[in-house]
């Protein structure tokens, strides 16, 4: 029973193949070509690196970190790099580039197609460590390969830019809304502190809270000094003598002083130490509620100033480290340096085959 016929059964059936000189010679030919074909065109290749600036969600989380809560989702989570790179690689990067080039022949959606693709093949993004990106563009053309990576580079900072502003629009009207409840909230609060002095008659309560203590202590120190005194002057007087008809007088005047004060009625000054402390406490909520107001409404305008900034350095999202230039070592066409190896190795599998051959297949005389 005859083996099967495989391909190295009508590779090694072919005349010139068991012809030893010819096989080696037509081989050899074949190699030369396809290594010339390798070299030339020569392929220039053409690179830039690229460091992304993440100035806006760096610099500005720090700014509203002060303020506590949720307020940092405003910026987003999101890596920088990968973001970049995935908008590098996009389709209306490559469509804009292969229309700045010149290479779209047509209206039709193919050749539109077609120009991509060829952006596609010639121009390749890629990450490198430390968040770089690198723009690498191949071809037969030294100037044409750096001005493809101009292009593709300034298309691409273009578009981030354009993104940017988008990005940085949406903030701002996020936090306009923010800012115009936060305004209106410090208005009412400033408003609530105003009323609550007015119908009250207090300006400072916590320093009009320690007068009236102070004024009923002087008070009380003063009765008992006064009735010490009059216990003095009953010694040597009768109850109807001048000094201790004045003692008296007096005594009942700082006893109703003192009555007036610790029952909330205000005295001239209008101050009274029991009314004012429940005043104090009423006014210090207030002034909280005040404070916070105004710490937010701060915040929202240091945020708000930040956005500000940020659109206005949107066009610097990218910072050329190294401008496009020409790879100096030797790049070779793909497919014929892959024929060429394929062929190489052929040629010393044959010289092999031939001079050790498997079973089945006769020895050729040299």
């Amino acid at each position: 029973m005859r083996r099967p016929l495989s391909i190295l059964d009508v590779i090694l059936g072919w005349s010139w193949m068991r012809r030893p000189w010819l096989r080696r010679a037509i081989l050899a030919l074949a190699c030369v070509v396809l290594a010339l074909l390798a070299i030339f065109p020569r392929v220039y290749v053409a690179e830039m690196k690229l460091a992304p600036q993440d100035s806006d969600t760096a610099s500005l989380r720090s700014l509203i970190a002060q303020m506590g809560g949720n307020y940092a989702a405003l910026l987003g989570q999101h890596e920088a790099v990968e973001i970049d790179l995935a908008i590098g690689r996009s389709f209306e990067v490559q469509s804009e580039v292969a229309r700045r080039l010149g290479w779209v022949k047509g209206n039709s959606p193919a050749q539109f197609g077609d120009a991509v693709r060829k952006v596609q093949k010639h121009a390749e993004v890629r990450a490198l460590r430390a968040g770089i990106l690198e723009i690498e563009v191949t071809g037969h053309d030294a100037a044409d390969v750096v001005n493809t990576v101009n292009v593709y580079s300034d298309v691409m900072r273009e578009r981030l830019s354009r993104l940017s502003d988008e990005k940085a629009d949406y903030k701002r009207t996020i936090l306009e809304q923010r800012m115009a409840a936060a305004r209106e909230r410090l208005q009412n609060a400033q408003a609530a502190v105003e009323r609550f002095r007015q119908n009250n008659g207090v300006i400072t309560p916590d320093t009009q809270t320690d007068q009236a203590v102070a004024n009923l202590s002087g008070l009380r120190a003063r009765y008992q000094a006064i009735q010490v005194q009059l216990a003095k002057l009953r010694q040597f007087n009768t109850d109807d003598s001048f000094e201790v008809r004045s003692a008296q007088a007096e005594l009942a005047g700082l006893q109703k002083q003192i009555a007036a004060s610790e029952s909330g009625i205000p005295n001239k000054a209008g101050l009274s130490a029991s009314s004012l402390g429940s005043k104090s406490l009423q006014f210090a909520k207030l002034e909280q509620e005040l404070k916070f107001a105004q710490s937010v409404y701060d915040s929202y305008m240091r945020y708000f100033e930040g956005s500000a900034i940020e659109k206005l350095t949107a066009n610097f999202n990218m910072q050329v480290i190294e401008p496009a230039n020409l790879d100096l070592g030797w790049h070779f066409n793909t497919i014929p340096a892959i024929l060429f190896l394929l062929l190489a190795v052929i040629g010393v599998a044959a010289e092999f085959i031939f001079f050790r051959p498997p079973p089945g297949i006769p020895r050729v005389a040299e």
